[in-house]
């Protein structure tokens, strides 16, 4: 089940196709970002599994024209800065499978098509060290080994953030499940992302129960038409969640 920024985006799309226009450059991103006051941990976000995982994932895109393919293990390297609002430092991370997302959004036109992840610039690449022992010494002897920093001060807060984990301590803690899920637990709070979601998802089982026509049919459906996509986006905003839209001029 897209999220509601896919709600908006074929919205948008829609409106741009009946003027009679194209959509010749499509990109997406999303983020989970709490605001900058409440990234308060190393890696800057509050919803960490699914997050962390991505970071993981290959990327395959259209990029004027040319289908460009990115492995996992390249995937960080190619992070690169994104401009969105004065005052906000972003880095863009490709992530999976762009392509299909031309036909969803019904924008065959579109010579690029990227969709990614952004995240608060210092946002670190996760790598399992492999360390003799979880002595300090052997782990900060480890990441000296394996990982190039562009400076001191870049190593000092990799090595800053650790400390926050826990991963020096002593104490014992809770695994759960492998080392993500074990991270990912210790990280995790409660986010306005699992509200969006789940009231989402609540409103679209609500309708498919009550027999909404456009859903009453086999197979996966997804809200890519309009008949499915603005009741959805309707009651979705009734509930006090929308996007705010603007015009803003690509940024040189």
């Amino acid at each position: 089940m897209p999220g509601i920024d896919h709600l908006y985006t074929v919205k948008v799309i829609g409106k741009v196709h009946e003027k009679g226009g194209q959509v010749l450059e499509f990109y997406s991103y999303y983020g989970r970002l709490p605001t900058p006051e409440a990234a308060n941990n190393p890696l800057k976000f509050k919803s960490p599994r699914g997050t962390l995982l991505s970071q993981y994932n290959f990327a395959t895109f259209y990029d004027r024209g040319e289908l460009v393919r990115i492995p996992n293990k390249d995937l960080m390297a190619k992070s690169v800065p994104y401009f969105v609002l004065d005052g906000y430092s972003f880095l863009e991370y490709l992530n999976r499978d762009s392509t299909p997302f031309r036909e969803f959004c019904n924008v065959p036109e579109a010579h690029t098509v990227i969709r990614g992840s952004l995240r608060y610039k210092g946002n670190p690449a996760l790598q399992v060290t492999g360390a003799a022992s979880s002595s300090e010494e052997d782990l900060v002897k480890k990441v000296n080994e394996i990982c190039i920093f562009s400076s001191s001060i870049e190593r000092e807060e990799i090595l800053a953030g650790r400390h926050w984990i826990g991963l020096f301590s002593s104490k014992q803690t809770t695994v759960h499940g492998n080392l993500l899920d074990t991270l990912a637990f210790s990280l995790a709070s409660a986010t306005c992302m699992s509200k969006a979601v789940g009231i989402t998802y609540g409103i679209a089982t609500q309708m498919l129960l009550d027999g909404f026509e456009p859903l009453n049919q086999p197979g996966v459906l997804a809200p890519y038409t309009k008949e499915i996509y603005d009741p959805l986006r309707t009651q979705v905003k009734a509930e006090g969640i929308k996007l705010v839209e603007k015009v803003v001029k690509k940024a040189p």
